[in-house]
């Protein structure tokens, strides 16, 4: 493999780790979050006091797309089979921000491909799909970048112990 590296998050890091973070490199995230959260405190506390925020988005939720085609409906039903209802509720609320930021940038999103992407995003921690492969193997063991674009897998991401 041209460029492989070994680093967490790649495809050698998931295979030697199981997807599994290290202590190390489970402080290393919190400490991101923490990064990112900092920042947002000042905004939190003047939103607690009731001080509105003057570049806040508006959004009509009656406009949010649903989509109602017969592969937006299995996905769904799939998401809410294999996964516990916080699983659900977070993939719902991965749509409806993507939908709402899309909406704010001026972009137009494919309103069922993203509906089926937010919906089954997560399936790989449910316990019925557990043993496929974790998220960062499953996008690399698809080849290149442009072996992806042009042939698409059309079969689920291989199990774990199929990489090897």
């Amino acid at each position: 493999m041209r460029g492989a590296r070994s680093g967490y998050g790649t495809l050698t890091w998931a295979r030697a780790r199981g997807g599994s973070l290290t202590a190390r490199e489970s402080v290393r995230e919190i400490a991101k979050g923490i990064r990112i959260l900092v920042p947002t405190l000042p905004m939190q506390v003047r939103q607690r006091l009731g001080i509105r925020n003057r570049r806040a988005i508006a959004y009509d939720v009656d406009k949010l797309a649903i989509p109602d085609s017969p592969i937006a409906m299995q996905a769904e039903e799939l998401c809410r089979e294999a996964s516990p209802p916080i699983f659900v509720e977070h993939c719902l609320r991965t749509y409806a921000w993507g939908m709402i930021l899309a909406d704010a940038d001026g972009l137009r999103p494919d309103v069922e491909l993203f509906w089926v992407a937010s919906l089954l995003h997560d399936l790989a921690l449910t316990e019925r799909f557990r043993g496929y492969a974790p998220m960062p193997a499953s996008a690399r063991s698809c080849g290149s970048r442009r072996s992806r674009i042009r042939r698409p897998a059309p079969a689920p991401a291989p199990r774990t112990r199929d990489l090897h």
